[in-house]
């Protein structure tokens, strides 16, 4: 671990634990997905891999996020917000799943992670 990893690691381990520090909080410029969703099937517990298409909103908001393969899905990257997630495939029946709140957090959003199991037709 370098100076500057075990640097942020201790200012973000003072901020969980509420104390106070005159460091300034040492945020990462990685992008963090809101949602990480893995679309599976429900019978069998096997990711699906084709044909999945992903639909994110939150009000006049809305994404269709590619596939990150192996049937994930990351959207809504540093946004926190309220969401409605909706996934279709022609083999199986509409997935949905309302008010999934992404927080944000000291310095990248809180990633919320779903598992959505389609049912066959």
């Amino acid at each position: 671990m370098n100076t500057r990893t075990v640097a942020a690691s201790l200012a973000g381990m003072a901020v969980l634990l509420g104390c106070e520090t005159a460091d300034p909080i040492a945020c990462t410029a990685q992008v963090v997905p809101g949602i990480a969703l893995l679309v599976v099937d429900a019978a069998t517990g096997a990711p699906v891999l084709d044909s999945v298409t992903v639909a994110v909103r939150d009000g006049d908001f809305e994404e269709f996020p590619e596939t990150t393969g192996s049937g994930g899905f990351h959207a809504v990257h540093e946004r926190p917000g309220t969401y409605e997630v909706a996934v279709t495939h022609p083999r199986f029946e509409p997935w949905e799943r309302d008010g999934l709140r992404v927080e944000a957090g000291v310095c990248h959003v809180t990633t919320v992670g779903v598992t959505a199991e389609l049912v066959a037709r």
